[in-house]
């Protein structure tokens, strides 16, 4: 039975307040961020491939804040769990992290057997230890070598707090380069930043750059 086109849902719209809510006596100007959610009808939905790439420098080894007891990769790790949770037969997925040196800790594959490839990528994503400098560009390179598969949808995943130490004008220059090539492949860059102190301004632009709807966002809202 189809769904007369006058009362199909296309969008899921939802409204968010930001990072900190103040009470106030009087109207203010607020920043909200505004989600719009395509609502999805019958079979045929794309397979994905998820491509998963997550900072374990030292830096990331810090309280993700002044509140929050975990640590900024315990938080970048649950979500990566998250994100593994949701993939299914016929998806592909790939894991880089990165310190000074950038290291493939899952080829990238499709996920035949399902159990066994979701606890692959959980024991590594636990075995992540943070430590060392940060060199983002390395990692995020790896993620992007991977080939794109005809009919199935390629997302990159990153979770840093940006603060970017080792060689940093080299790996900004190469960042960008990386922007740029992730815009002709049409891969869209899903940037997450973790803790309070993340490097937003870096992070946005990398985003900006990217383009195909690349966005970045805060790791609590993932």
């Amino acid at each position: 039975m189809s769904i007369p086109f006058r009362q199909q849902r296309f969008l899921d719209v939802s409204v968010r307040l930001g990072r900190a809510v103040s009470l106030c006596a009087k109207p203010v100007r607020v920043q909200v961020l505004v989600e719009l959610v395509p609502v999805v009808h019958g079979p045929g939905l794309s397979k994905v491939d998820v491509r998963m790439v997550i900072d374990r420098s030292g830096s990331m080894a810090e309280r993700a804040g002044m509140s929050d007891e975990r640590t900024k990769i315990q938080i970048a790790g649950a979500a990566l769990k998250g994100l593994t949770h949701e993939l299914s037969a016929g998806d592909y997925a790939l894991m880089a992290s990165f310190s000074e040196t950038a290291r493939l800790d899952v080829a990238h594959g499709k996920i035949g057997r399902v159990y066994i490839e979701k606890l692959r990528l959980t024991k590594a994503i636990e075995a992540l230890a943070a430590y060392g400098e940060t060199h983002i560009s390395g990692a995020l390179a790896l993620a992007l070598e991977a080939p794109v598969v005809e009919g199935v949808v390629p997302h990159v995943f990153l979770f840093t707090d940006g603060q970017s130490t080792h060689e940093t004008m080299e790996d900004h220059r190469r960042l960008v380069e990386l922007a740029d090539a992730a815009r002709a492949s049409g891969i869209p860059l899903a940037i997450y930043g973790t803790g309070e102190d993340y490097a937003w301004s870096l992070l946005q632009q990398l985003a900006i750059r990217a383009g195909n709807g690349s966005y970045c966002k805060h790791v609590a809202l993932v």
